[in-house]
């Protein structure tokens, strides 16, 4: 047999082996793996470099491009992407695919009507600030989701419409352009949860449609624009959320503050359930025609608390203090129901429309001998007003300033208590024709 070394031999088991070890590949020998981020810096970067950190691309759009294959994420470097930086904007995020900052100082500037970033699927946005666009940011379809976004002097800053079902957290909106109507706008059957969003010196909220609105926490502060308004089209202007259409919405906890208006119901169909938080003046005054709940929810020195001209609204466990006008008012053929809650120095402008609760029309429940108030009534002018005159108000269960207009020292009535008017007090009062029912 043929050798390769004294005293070796080749055989035909041993030559297998060896070209079977030889076929194997080496360990640490395979192909590197293929990059899951490409970078982006506005100053440095070229759009003819890979991407990488070391040479980065120019321009988002050239990065939206190249998000392809393994690629799930766009990383931005701190400049400002504008006109200048040689974008030209009306892009599409890509479903999977995440635009986000590395550091503080991203900002994304565009021109008169442009639309910046419309995003398709489960496309998300991350720590950037959105200025100067027709539309920020759009989607009508998806699961899209925006961290802690900034939207600043934007006409609109983000609308969601179609089918979408949007994650918004930790997001700010500021500015009021002058043909801002809204900062965030729900079109069709839009679904938006908003965790703990800021509003601020910013134009509002319009939801319409069948449109579907949770905001958990945050704050809207000097939210609305007082303007002359000659097309009904732009009235949400004056309001942090305008409800139209069968639009719905659930406020758990915010921080209402200092806004030109607080909420306003347009239509019969639309739907807003207000729980706990606080809205306080010196204007934040509230409208409805729909349905209104209210629930452990402060209104504190506001101008007008909350007029109700159509619907229903039901208060229960809430505290309305300092009203400069009135708490409640109650009109037309709508519905209040009040129940656990506490009205306190209301009416303080002490004219002929103002008080705690007041009532020019419609169906007020205020107790029941079925179902008893226990509501507190205190240091009103007065704290129930009768201004429509020919009503019959249920009061049954309440406790009222002691020792006022019959009230016992404990500021109870006996049960089955009926004054009817007219009857004046700092308690309630009347007009002829009209009964209170204690």
């Amino acid at each position: 047999m043929p050798t390769i070394g004294a005293g070796s031999k080749v055989t035909l088991k041993g030559t297998l082996l060896l070209l079977a070890a030889l076929a194997l590949p080496l360990v640490g020998c395979s192909s590197p793996a293929a990059p899951t981020q490409v970078f982006v810096d506005p100053s440095s970067g070229q759009d003819t470099h890979p991407g990488t950190q070391e040479r980065p691309l120019k321009t988002l759009k050239k990065a939206l491009e190249a998000a392809v294959g393994p690629v799930r994420t766009v990383v931005l470097l701190a400049g400002t992407y504008d006109g200048a930086s040689g974008e030209t904007w009306g892009y599409t995020v890509p479903d999977g695919i995440t635009v986000k900052a590395n550091s503080a100082g991203v900002i994304l500037s565009g021109f008169a009507g442009k639309t910046g970033l419309t995003l398709s699927g489960g496309a998300a946005l991350s720590f950037l600030t959105l200025r100067n666009f027709a539309v920020a940011v759009q989607a009508d379809a998806g699961t899209p989701t925006l961290t802690g976004v900034t939207f600043a002097d934007n006409t609109l800053g983000l609308k969601l419409s179609g089918s979408v079902r949007a994650t918004v957290s930790e997001v700010s909106f500021g500015g009021k352009p002058t043909d801002s109507v809204s900062s965030l706008t729900l079109e069709g059957e839009a679904q938006a949860t908003l965790n703990t969003p800021v509003f601020t010196d910013s134009t509002g909220i319009l939801a319409k449609g069948r449109s579907r609105l949770t905001v958990n926490g945050g704050t809207l502060e000097r939210v609305g624009v007082s303007r002359n308004i000659s097309d009904p089209s732009v009235a949400p202007v004056l309001n942090a959320l305008t409800l139209w259409d069968s639009a719905t919405a659930a406020l758990n906890g915010p921080a209402v503050r200092n806004c030109l208006n607080a909420f306003s119901l347009k239509d019969p169909g639309t739907r807003l359930e207000l729980v706990g938080g606080t809205v306080s003046g010196p204007e934040s005054s509230s409208w409805s025609s729909g349905t209104l709940i209210i629930e452990v929810t402060r209104f504190e020195q506001v101008y007008l608390g909350v007029a109700i001209f159509g619907g229903s609204v039901s208060v229960k466990n809430a505290r309305f203090t300092q009203s400069r006008a009135y708490a409640l008012r109650l009109g037309g053929a709508a519905q209040l129901k009040v129940r656990g809650s506490s009205f306190d120095s209301n009416g303080t402008i002490a004219n002929d429309q103002s008080g705690g609760v007041v009532v020019d029309g419609g169906l007020a429940d205020l107790g029941t001998t079925a179902d008893p108030g226990g509501n507190t009534f205190a240091n009103g002018r007065p704290s129930l007003l009768d201004h429509g005159g020919n009503l019959t108000i249920h009061a049954t269960g309440n406790t009222w300033d002691a020792t006022t207009q019959g009230a016992d020292s404990a500021g109870k009535y006996a049960a089955g208590t009926v004054v009817a008017g007219p009857a004046s007090g700092f308690n309630f009062r009347l007009k002829a024709g009209s009964s209170i029912r204690l």
